[in-house]
């Protein structure tokens, strides 16, 4: 497997290793994967967008994108400061396994409302995959599955998110078990509500998901 520096706008097209040290994205623009049956590492690789915290304004782009490709797994990738960290639409055959999405776009101030498809991983029309073993904590949505079917999700940490730590739209028959989806919380001090923020949202068509979860 060939190891690979990750610069902005990388378009990763066979399998890698992504080399190992910590890569500044100041534009928000990361890696798209753009092939199927692949495998991409990153032990030891850390991606850093221009997000700073406190300020939500300046999180911009998605560390790790990709669109109608089907069976890659991506794993070991730690990602921060980004608008998301992982954005999939249009794919089967995942493996989002055992990285680190912690710290991308995240607003406790945010009033009342949905608020921005942002934080972690965002799954849109994604099907018979595994996302599993990996950490998303102090992001807005740690994950979000719209229009998604037939997924595992399972031993994975995401808490402390800001909005929701799992947030399903439009999405069933998904198997969910073994997760850490505490404090999902958003609420200022003296509040009584928590501003529309929830540790498992699960709405508009969302039915059949086999639940075991680790509050």
């Amino acid at each position: 497997m060939r190891t690979v520096t990750p610069r902005p706008g990388l378009v990763i097209l066979e399998s890698c290793r992504l080399e190992a040290g910590v890569y500044e994205f100041p534009d928000g623009m990361g890696l798209t994967i753009g092939a199927d049956n692949i495998v991409v590492e990153g032990p030891d690789t850390v991606l850093t967008g221009p997000g700073v915290p406190g300020q939500p304004e300046s999180y911009r782009g998605t560390a790790i994108r990709a669109t109608g490709v089907s069976d890659v797994t991506v794993t070991g990738v730690h990602v921060a400061g980004f608008q998301r960290a992982m954005h999939i639409v249009d794919g089967g055959g995942w493996t989002v396994a055992a990285n680190d999405c912690s710290g991308n776009f995240t607003d406790p101030e945010f009033g009342w409302g949905d608020g921005p498809h942002a934080g972690g991983i965002l799954l849109e029309r994604v099907h018979d995959s595994f996302i599993t073993q990996n950490v998303g904590m102090f992001n807005w949505n740690a994950l979000e599955m719209r229009d998604c079917i037939s997924n595992q999700v399972t031993g994975n940490r995401f808490s402390h998110a800001s909005n929701v730590g799992l947030k399903l739209w439009h999405s069933s028959h998904n198997h969910v078990a073994g997760n850490d989806f505490s404090h999902g919380l958003r609420i200022r001090s003296g509040e009584t509500h928590a501003r529309d923020s929830a540790s498992v949202l699960m709405e508009a068509g969302s039915c059949h998901n086999g639940c075991s979860l680790l509050l």
